[in-house]
């Protein structure tokens, strides 16, 4: 998913009132989601300083994300899993589609 799509995901998982409705709003925009997981995601929803989008760049705990590649920083053309992106994971995996770089960040 890419990264504009995760942020707007988040957006929607801060209204869900249950882990089990927050699984259920992962697995509904694509993503593979375990009872472990819901349960992160929704009780990291509403902290700051996770993965956010600012002036159209993307920050993951107060770390920029850019390809160490192409340094394409484009919320638009960076993929990555909404699932750590929005539970906290100390490293998460990110794809650039510009120049197919895979990298982490964490």
């Amino acid at each position: 998913m890419i990264l504009r799509d995760i942020c707007e995901l988040s957006l929607s998982l801060r209204e869900c009132a249950s882990a089990e409705e927050a699984g259920a709003t992962l697995e509904e925009n694509g993503e593979d989601c375990d009872t472990a997981t819901a349960e992160t995601v929704f009780s990291y929803r509403k902290t700051s300083g996770g993965f956010l989008l600012s002036n159209d760049e993307a920050f993951y705990k107060g770390k920029k994300i850019s390809c160490p590649d192409c340094k394409n920083s484009s919320p638009d053309k960076l993929i990555g899993s909404a699932s750590e992106l929005l539970s906290g994971s100390e490293a998460v995996h990110i794809g650039c589609c510009e120049c197919g770089t895979q990298f982490s960040i964490g």
